[in-house]
Protein backbone atom coordinates (compact mmCIF):
# COMPACT_ATOMS: atom_id res chain seq x y z
CA UNK A 1 0.00 0.00 0.00
CA UNK A 2 1.53 3.62 -0.92
CA UNK A 3 0.33 7.27 -0.07
CA UNK A 4 0.81 9.63 -2.54
CA UNK A 5 0.69 12.96 -0.73
CA UNK A 6 0.09 16.02 -3.08
CA UNK A 7 3.23 18.68 -3.00
CA UNK A 8 2.60 21.79 -2.03
CA UNK A 9 3.42 25.21 -4.14
CA UNK A 10 5.62 27.74 -1.92
CA UNK A 11 5.19 30.95 -2.87
CA UNK A 12 7.86 32.80 -4.63
CA UNK A 13 10.30 34.32 -3.16
CA UNK A 14 11.00 38.38 -3.13
CA UNK A 15 14.67 39.01 -4.22
CA UNK A 16 14.22 42.62 -5.25
CA UNK A 17 12.18 45.84 -5.56
CA UNK A 18 11.04 47.32 -8.69
CA UNK A 19 9.15 50.59 -9.62
CA UNK A 20 5.76 50.41 -10.32
CA UNK A 21 4.33 53.58 -10.69
CA UNK A 22 6.94 55.64 -11.41
CA UNK A 23 7.12 60.18 -9.60
CA UNK A 24 6.53 62.11 -12.36
CA UNK A 25 9.72 63.66 -14.37
CA UNK A 26 8.77 67.08 -13.03
CA UNK A 27 7.62 67.92 -9.77
CA UNK A 28 6.91 71.17 -7.99
CA UNK A 29 8.81 71.77 -4.92
CA UNK A 30 6.73 71.19 -1.72
CA UNK A 31 4.25 69.69 -3.53
CA UNK A 32 3.09 66.24 -2.71
CA UNK A 33 3.63 63.19 -5.48
CA UNK A 34 3.12 59.23 -5.55
CA UNK A 35 5.91 56.56 -5.91
CA UNK A 36 5.19 53.39 -5.92
CA UNK A 37 7.23 49.57 -5.68
CA UNK A 38 7.17 46.22 -5.82
CA UNK A 39 8.33 42.81 -4.43
CA UNK A 40 9.56 40.72 -7.10
CA UNK A 41 11.22 37.50 -7.39
CA UNK A 42 14.05 36.19 -9.43
CA UNK A 43 11.87 35.97 -12.53
CA UNK A 44 10.69 39.58 -11.97
CA UNK A 45 7.26 37.81 -10.86
CA UNK A 46 5.29 39.57 -8.34
CA UNK A 47 5.83 38.33 -4.69
CA UNK A 48 1.91 39.82 -3.24
CA UNK A 49 3.03 37.66 0.26
CA UNK A 50 5.77 40.11 0.64
CA UNK A 51 4.73 42.58 3.64
CA UNK A 52 7.83 43.90 4.84
CA UNK A 53 8.83 47.41 5.34
CA UNK A 54 9.89 49.72 2.48
CA UNK A 55 12.11 53.08 2.97
CA UNK A 56 12.78 55.48 0.35
CA UNK A 57 15.07 57.93 0.77
CA UNK A 58 17.35 60.31 -1.70
CA UNK A 59 19.67 58.36 -3.77
CA UNK A 60 21.10 61.65 -5.71
CA UNK A 61 20.92 65.21 -5.82
CA UNK A 62 20.95 66.66 -2.13
CA UNK A 63 20.71 66.03 1.26
CA UNK A 64 18.30 63.67 2.61
CA UNK A 65 15.93 66.70 4.54
CA UNK A 66 15.53 67.39 1.27
CA UNK A 67 12.60 64.46 0.80
CA UNK A 68 9.70 64.60 3.30
CA UNK A 69 6.72 62.59 4.03
CA UNK A 70 5.72 59.18 5.27
CA UNK A 71 9.62 57.44 3.88
CA UNK A 72 8.83 54.09 5.67
CA UNK A 73 5.36 51.71 5.20
CA UNK A 74 4.86 48.14 5.38
CA UNK A 75 3.73 46.43 2.01
CA UNK A 76 0.01 45.62 0.87
CA UNK A 77 0.08 42.92 -1.74
CA UNK A 78 3.67 43.08 -2.22
CA UNK A 79 3.37 46.56 -3.05
CA UNK A 80 4.27 49.62 -1.06
CA UNK A 81 2.73 52.58 -2.17
CA UNK A 82 4.26 56.28 -0.89
CA UNK A 83 1.41 58.93 -1.50
CA UNK A 84 2.68 62.04 0.42
CA UNK A 85 6.18 62.38 -0.97
CA UNK A 86 8.00 66.19 -0.89
CA UNK A 87 11.11 67.60 -2.52
CA UNK A 88 12.54 70.79 -1.99
CA UNK A 89 14.73 72.99 -2.94
CA UNK A 90 14.64 73.07 -6.51
CA UNK A 91 17.57 70.92 -8.63
CA UNK A 92 17.28 66.94 -9.78
CA UNK A 93 17.26 64.18 -7.73
CA UNK A 94 16.58 60.44 -7.87
CA UNK A 95 15.11 58.39 -5.00
CA UNK A 96 16.25 54.75 -3.59
CA UNK A 97 13.44 52.37 -2.22
CA UNK A 98 14.90 50.04 0.29
CA UNK A 99 13.61 46.55 2.03
CA UNK A 100 15.77 44.40 4.30
CA UNK A 101 17.17 41.35 2.31
CA UNK A 102 16.01 42.76 -1.15
CA UNK A 103 18.07 44.48 -3.80
CA UNK A 104 16.96 48.23 -3.62
CA UNK A 105 15.49 50.22 -6.55
CA UNK A 106 16.87 53.74 -7.80
CA UNK A 107 14.47 55.87 -9.81
CA UNK A 108 14.65 57.85 -12.37
CA UNK A 109 15.62 61.52 -11.95
CA UNK A 110 12.95 64.14 -10.97
CA UNK A 111 12.67 67.95 -11.83
CA UNK A 112 11.91 70.14 -9.17
CA UNK A 113 10.76 73.21 -10.48
CA UNK A 114 10.16 76.39 -8.35
CA UNK A 115 6.91 76.82 -6.52
CA UNK A 116 4.77 80.23 -6.97
CA UNK A 117 5.03 82.47 -3.98
CA UNK A 118 4.41 85.79 -5.21
CA UNK A 119 2.96 87.33 -8.29
CA UNK A 120 4.64 90.52 -9.98
CA UNK A 121 3.41 93.12 -12.66
CA UNK A 122 6.22 92.92 -15.35
CA UNK A 123 4.36 94.87 -18.26
CA UNK A 124 2.71 97.71 -16.95
CA UNK A 125 -1.64 99.03 -18.39
CA UNK A 126 -0.85 101.80 -20.14
CA UNK A 127 -0.96 105.29 -17.50
CA UNK A 128 -3.87 107.12 -18.72
CA UNK A 129 -6.38 106.37 -20.97
CA UNK A 130 -10.08 107.13 -21.84
CA UNK A 131 -13.44 105.62 -20.63
CA UNK A 132 -13.74 102.69 -22.23
CA UNK A 133 -10.27 102.52 -23.80
CA UNK A 134 -8.87 99.38 -23.74
CA UNK A 135 -5.62 99.15 -21.24
CA UNK A 136 -3.29 97.49 -23.07
CA UNK A 137 -1.28 94.36 -22.59
CA UNK A 138 -0.60 93.27 -19.33
CA UNK A 139 2.10 90.75 -17.66
CA UNK A 140 1.53 88.98 -14.59
CA UNK A 141 4.64 86.43 -13.93
CA UNK A 142 4.29 83.74 -10.97
CA UNK A 143 7.77 83.85 -9.50
CA UNK A 144 9.11 81.57 -6.09
CA UNK A 145 10.72 83.73 -3.44
CA UNK A 146 13.93 84.20 -4.66
CA UNK A 147 12.26 86.18 -7.57
CA UNK A 148 13.12 82.93 -10.39
CA UNK A 149 9.62 82.71 -12.64
CA UNK A 150 7.87 79.88 -11.66
CA UNK A 151 7.49 77.85 -14.90
CA UNK A 152 5.22 75.26 -13.31
CA UNK A 153 3.15 77.27 -12.46
CA UNK A 154 -0.45 77.03 -14.99
CA UNK A 155 -3.29 77.83 -12.72
CA UNK A 156 -5.64 80.46 -13.57
CA UNK A 157 -4.87 84.79 -11.99
CA UNK A 158 -7.30 86.92 -11.73
CA UNK A 159 -7.24 91.18 -12.02
CA UNK A 160 -9.71 93.01 -10.47
CA UNK A 161 -9.73 96.54 -10.34
CA UNK A 162 -9.01 98.85 -7.49
CA UNK A 163 -10.85 102.26 -7.50
CA UNK A 164 -13.99 104.05 -7.29
CA UNK A 165 -16.44 102.13 -5.36
CA UNK A 166 -17.96 99.46 -7.61
CA UNK A 167 -15.59 99.39 -10.19
CA UNK A 168 -15.28 96.73 -12.64
CA UNK A 169 -13.91 96.23 -15.95
CA UNK A 170 -15.85 97.22 -19.36
CA UNK A 171 -18.07 94.20 -20.90
CA UNK A 172 -15.71 91.83 -23.36
CA UNK A 173 -12.61 91.39 -21.98
CA UNK A 174 -11.22 88.35 -20.10
CA UNK A 175 -10.27 89.03 -16.21
CA UNK A 176 -9.16 85.41 -15.50
CA UNK A 177 -6.70 84.01 -17.46
CA UNK A 178 -4.30 80.66 -16.95
CA UNK A 179 -0.67 80.91 -16.73
CA UNK A 180 1.64 79.24 -18.95
CA UNK A 181 4.79 78.86 -17.71
CA UNK A 182 4.47 81.05 -15.07
CA UNK A 183 3.10 83.79 -16.87
CA UNK A 184 -0.01 85.14 -17.36
CA UNK A 185 -1.31 87.80 -20.46
CA UNK A 186 -4.02 90.21 -20.28
CA UNK A 187 -5.45 92.03 -23.46
CA UNK A 188 -8.68 93.65 -24.06
CA UNK A 189 -9.18 94.81 -20.61
CA UNK A 190 -11.07 98.38 -20.03
CA UNK A 191 -12.18 100.02 -17.21
CA UNK A 192 -15.89 101.54 -17.56
CA UNK A 193 -16.33 104.63 -15.14
CA UNK A 194 -13.22 107.66 -15.20
CA UNK A 195 -10.88 107.68 -11.80
CA UNK A 196 -7.46 106.99 -10.82
CA UNK A 197 -6.86 102.94 -10.42
CA UNK A 198 -4.47 100.47 -9.44
CA UNK A 199 -5.19 96.67 -10.63
CA UNK A 200 -4.96 93.88 -8.28
CA UNK A 201 -3.73 90.39 -9.02
CA UNK A 202 -4.51 87.14 -7.24
CA UNK A 203 -4.28 83.48 -8.13
CA UNK A 204 -5.26 81.77 -5.17
CA UNK A 205 -3.88 78.72 -2.56
CA UNK A 206 -0.80 79.78 -1.28
CA UNK A 207 -0.06 82.43 -3.43
CA UNK A 208 -0.76 86.08 -1.92
CA UNK A 209 -1.93 88.87 -4.04
CA UNK A 210 -0.16 91.81 -5.87
CA UNK A 211 -1.53 94.96 -5.87
CA UNK A 212 0.13 97.73 -8.37
CA UNK A 213 2.95 99.02 -7.40
CA UNK A 214 3.41 97.08 -3.72
CA UNK A 215 5.12 94.05 -5.67
CA UNK A 216 6.46 95.69 -9.16
CA UNK A 217 9.76 96.12 -10.71
CA UNK A 218 10.82 99.58 -10.74
CA UNK A 219 8.38 101.45 -13.21
CA UNK A 220 6.80 98.22 -13.41
CA UNK A 221 2.91 99.53 -12.07
CA UNK A 222 -0.37 98.08 -12.05
CA UNK A 223 -1.63 101.96 -11.83
CA UNK A 224 -3.67 104.19 -14.71
CA UNK A 225 -5.54 106.75 -15.19
CA UNK A 226 -8.99 106.55 -16.72
CA UNK A 227 -10.11 110.43 -17.99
Amino acid sequence: LSVIVPATARPPEPVALTVLTAPPRQVVAREAFTLAVQAVDGNGAATPSFAGAVTVRIKSGGAATALVGTTTISASGGVATFSDLKLSPVGTYTLEATATGLTAVTTGAIDVAAAAQQLLFTSRPLPSVAAGAPLGEIVVEAQDAQGNLATQFTGPVTLTPQGPSGATFAPGGVATVNAVGGVATFTGLALRTAGSYTLKATAGGDVPPTIGPAFGRPGMYGRVQVA
